[in-house]
């Protein structure tokens, strides 16, 4: 596996400043944002009757998936196929 440099990480742009946030930071927010939103989404699953609480729980579920895929990706590539001898 290759090493990641903690420097390495992704702009945001802000106005007319651009903001770095390490590889490290990105990751656990990440993790923190799909725990929170899982925490959401089973929480307003006991109250699928009431209509602002059932829009949540889809809202939460959207939210679960789309920190899912950024947590994934934040990670190396490596492919698990067996070298050829």
């Amino acid at each position: 596996m290759r090493k990641i440099s903690a420097e390495r990480g992704k702009k945001l742009e802000r106005g007319k400043k651009a903001i770095n946030f390490p590889i490290e930071k990105q990751r656990e927010i990440a993790k923190v944002g799909m725990g929170v939103s899982l925490a959401l989404t089973a929480t307003t699953a006991l109250f699928m009757k009431n209509p602002s609480s059932s829009k949540l729980h889809v809202l939460s579920g959207v939210a679960l998936v789309g920190f899912s895929l950024w947590h994934y990706s934040l990670y190396p590539k490596t492919s698990k196929t067996p070298s050829k001898a």
